[in-house]
């Protein structure tokens, strides 16, 4: 599992063609439920979908990746959202997470973002 989150957290660093405006974390996901942010990006023009290990990988047209929960993952359904932003020089990633599983999965899930976001940031910083 931790391979579908390094390759899904990696694709930020090597897929965006610009750095992200310096900015605070946004507050939310911006969708009430999983079902309503899987919606809004099929129906968005030139979003790119693909798969990974049963993970439906999305690459916004604003830079961000989401990773949607395959049906049979512990916090299914939930979906995670990364972007590359650039503050103060430093680039860092912001992860914002929808999980309408059980409070135990979703604590779960958030921990293993945690994780691949401390990698992805010691890898970020090792670059410099």
């Amino acid at each position: 599992m931790m391979k579908v989150w390094f390759s899904a957290g990696c694709a930020i660093l090597f897929q965006l063609t610009t750095p992200a405006a310096a900015q605070a974390p946004a507050p939310a996901i911006g969708f009430d439920n999983v079902a309503a942010a899987r919606s809004a990006l099929q129906a968005k023009p030139g979003v790119k979908f693909s798969d990974n290990d049963g993970w439906l990988i999305v690459n916004d047209t604003d830079g961000s990746i989401w990773s949607f929960t395959p049906a049979n993952h512990f916090a299914n359904p939930s979906v995670g959202r990364r972007t590359l932003l650039q503050r103060d020089g430093e680039f860092f990633v912001q992860t914002q997470i929808l999980c309408q599983a059980q409070k135990p999965q979703c604590d779960r899930l958030k921990a293993d973002y945690e994780l691949l976001d401390k990698r992805m940031s010691e890898a970020l910083r090792a670059k410099k």
